[in-house]
């Protein structure tokens, strides 16, 4: 995928209580701004963040300069994950303070938030977990719950202390859950559902698909924004959570395989997986394998025939959503009878 760097400028914006903007005419270099609707979900990100998230951008009350210092940190970052050495939180901040894109002055409260920052743009740039922070309690890394409460095997912990920030990313983000589960993962402890895992060999697709799903077993969908939920199934409510951004798979896949033909970068995602077989986490082809089971998924569970496609449209995916914030492709993976899977 050819991707033109003055597409990918963000367009003006406000933060809630600040002066700070993100103006049109600085440009990011990330493929994945070629999205339409990724551009939009990054800006509302952003609003979301309190205003101390900026505090160690320089002339942060500025609205120039605070808007090259957001696309050189957003560029910096992500060079620093595709950069082949272990790299964590700590380590990209160090990085960008030694190169003076932040400004600390020695103070404690504006170097967590070049930490934040960092943790926050990480979360955006691979999409595995929304940032929260607690204005009343400082410090350390916390994730959005996306799922109504529930904690399945990808949010095992919405909390980590400051100190790991030191980790690499993969065994940081493990920290939090399997957010990358490797080949065959089962999370529970539990003999017998480890058994009964063990014996099932095969699931056709008309055992799963939406109408009995909902139907039949009474389980109710709803969609998020994270693509480590995906799939992932609360019994006490019913309820499977699903990832409404499918594109962002596909844009994912096509980075990667541009890299191994020598044409770009990898995806920020994959960058993310584990280079060591003693973590257990998923490795860069376990990555690529995971996503394409994902976007299959869409399929088998709402394009397979019309009931499920029935009630596919029936769920509104991006209800609250404007337009350009909407992945138009997540309705060619559920709606349509024929779809050719890119």
């Amino acid at each position: 995928m050819a991707h033109n760097p003055n597409d990918g400028a963000l367009e003006d914006i406000s933060l809630p209580g600040s002066q700070v903007t993100v103006a049109q005419e600085q440009t990011i270099q990330d493929p994945t701004f070629d999205l339409p609707w990724y551009q939009w979900w990054v800006l509302e990100q952003i609003r979301k963040q309190p205003e101390r998230l900026l505090q160690s951008l320089p002339d942060h009350r500025l609205d120039k300069g605070s808007t090259m210092a957001i696309h050189i940190l957003w560029n910096q970052i992500r060079r620093s994950i595709m950069a082949p050495e272990p790299r964590s939180i700590e380590s990209i901040a160090s990085l960008l303070i030694s190169h003076e894109l932040v400004n600390i002055e020695d103070s404690y409260e504006a170097l967590l938030s070049v930490k934040d920052l960092v943790f926050c743009i990480i979360g955006l740039q691979t999409m595995l977990y929304q940032p929260y922070f607690d204005l009343n309690v400082p410090g350390g890394y916390r994730i959005l719950d996306e799922m109504s409460g529930y904690h399945g095997s990808t949010r095992m912990s919405m909390y980590q202390s400051s100190d790991s920030g030191i980790r690499d990313l993969p065994e940081f983000l493990l920290g939090f859950g399997m957010m990358l589960p490797p080949p065959n993962y089962f999370a529970s402890d539990n003999d017998d559902d480890r058994q009964l895992f063990n014996q099932i060999k095969t699931i056709t697709p008309n055992d799963i698909d939406a109408h009995v799903l909902s139907r039949l077993c009474g389980l109710k969908f709803q969609w998020v924004d994270s693509l480590s939920c995906h799939l992932e199934l609360d019994k006490h409510s019913s309820t499977l959570f699903i990832y409404r951004y499918p594109s962002f798979c596909v844009s994912s896949l096509q980075q990667h395989k541009l890299h191994d033909r020598r044409e770009g970068q990898k995806s920020a995602l994959h960058r993310c997986a584990s280079e060591r077989n003693t973590l257990p986490w998923a490795n860069e082809d376990d990555v690529t394998g995971m996503l394409r089971e994902i976007l299959l998924s869409y399929r088998v569970i709402f394009g397979q025939n019309k009931r499920s496609r029935s009630v596919f449209r029936k769920l509104r995916p991006f209800a609250s959503i404007p337009n350009h914030g909407q992945d138009q492709s997540l309705a060619e993976f559920c709606g349509k009878k024929r779809f050719n899977c890119p």
